[in-house]
């Protein structure tokens, strides 16, 4: 591997709160491999009850992307159990970041147990055969809610030892970063349909969005004097006016700065449509009636 000089962190509520953006120089801090976490576990948790004895079963199924450890890009994980001083450990898979254990393992819950401020804890490592074993994430449940609610089962997110971060006061050197925050507000698919079907329309009916444009012009221009009627449908003013479909418009209204973006959604739209080759049919024909032959 490279070897890592320092990192930056920087959460979505800080950025939030710079509604211009950040451009600054931010100190780099420490690496800790075992703050670096990624990835889940699988795993189910039962409280067993009878007439004379209680206990928490837990069945430890699976985990995914789990982060790397070893050279080869992958890990060696094995998962451990603490609960009320008491430790046990799944097998090892060797060389995989996306282990299955299945394994199930119960601990009795005495009545005299004091609860309050107990933790469940499952935590998976990197099993190395030379040296220490790596952290690869915990998951902790609190025992009072477990009795509670009896069962607790499904995919939980690893998370890091908590320790807070240490900046190095600079000595590891700083990035100038430029982050801003944009978020867009998505709705339910149905509620754009009348937008692309008006764009869609010049593109898969050229000449009936031609024919809709011309007798509206021509009406209101033959009322005020029948002798434009004639002149105006030999002039390049009815053509300009004849081809102002949605598409057209929005080429008008676009600025110089946000019409890459507003290409990249269009090309998106048509390749949802089934639509992009007559789309950029239609533009090259856009470019050649816009030829001068002088």
């Amino acid at each position: 591997y490279d070897d890592v000089i320092g990192k930056i962190s920087l959460n979505k509520e800080y950025i939030a709160t710079h509604l211009r953006g950040i451009d600054n120089w931010i100190n780099l801090t420490r690496i800790n491999p075992d703050e670096e976490i990624q990835g889940e576990i699988h795993l189910g948790l039962e409280i067993l009850q009878d007439r004379h004895t209680k206990a928490l079963r837990c069945q430890l199924i699976e985990a995914r992307d789990l982060a790397p450890r070893d050279i080869s890009g992958t890990s060696d994980p094995f998962a451990r159990v603490v609960f009320n001083n008491k430790t046990v450990e799944t097998t090892t898979i060797k060389k995989t970041r996306f282990p299955h254990w299945n394994e199930v393992f119960e601990f009795e819950l005495e009545d005299d147990l004091p609860t309050e401020g107990m933790m469940f804890t499952v935590e998976v490592w990197d099993w190395d055969m030379v040296g220490k074993n790596d952290f690869l994430g915990k998951v902790d449940f609190n025992l009072d809610a477990l009795l509670k609610t009896q069962v607790a089962k499904g995919w939980f997110r690893l998370m890091p030892f908590e320790k807070n971060e240490d900046d190095a006061g600079g000595k590891l050197g700083a990035l100038r970063l430029k982050v801003r925050l944009a978020e867009d507000r998505i709705l339910p698919s149905m509620y754009y349909q009348p937008l692309i079907d008006l764009l869609v329309e010049p593109v898969i009916s050229p000449a009936k969005s031609v024919a809709a444009a011309r007798p509206t012009i021509r009406t209101t221009l033959s009322e005020a004097s029948p002798a434009y009627d004639t002149d105006l449908a030999s002039t390049d003013c009815l053509n300009q006016v004849e081809d102002m479909s949605p598409l057209t418009m929005l080429e008008e209204v676009t600025t110089v700065e946000s019409r890459q973006d507003v290409a990249v959604t269009l090309v998106k739209i048509f390749l949802g449509q089934g639509l992009v080759v007559p789309f950029l049919d239609y533009l090259n024909m856009r470019e050649v009636n816009k030829t001068s032959k002088y």
